[in-house]
């Protein structure tokens, strides 16, 4: 899911649709973060869709703001882990 070996399939996202998914990661791999999205169709332009998006689209958080999503990060892996299991 968080990488190209294993890609998240969304199945059917509509156009400003939200996506959210969370991963714990090492410092180190965040000057190489990518997300990729990508569409064999978008049904409005009938035009394949192509995005990507670096560390450098996001903004730092930090405070309460980080600690939550830290924590929803965490409860991510842990219900994912339960999943494989």
């Amino acid at each position: 899911m968080w990488n190209e070996e294993s890609p998240r399939n969304l199945l059917e996202v509509f156009r400003n649709s939200s996506v959210f998914t969370t991963t714990i990661c090492p410092l180190s791999s965040l000057p190489t973060l990518k997300f990729k999205f990508t569409s064999e169709q978008d049904p409005m332009t009938n035009q394949p869709i192509r995005l990507e998006f670096s560390r450098l689209d996001f903004l730092k958080v930090t405070g309460d703001a980080a600690k939550g999503l830290f924590k929803q990060a965490a409860l991510e892996k842990i219900a994912t882990t339960a999943d494989e299991s």
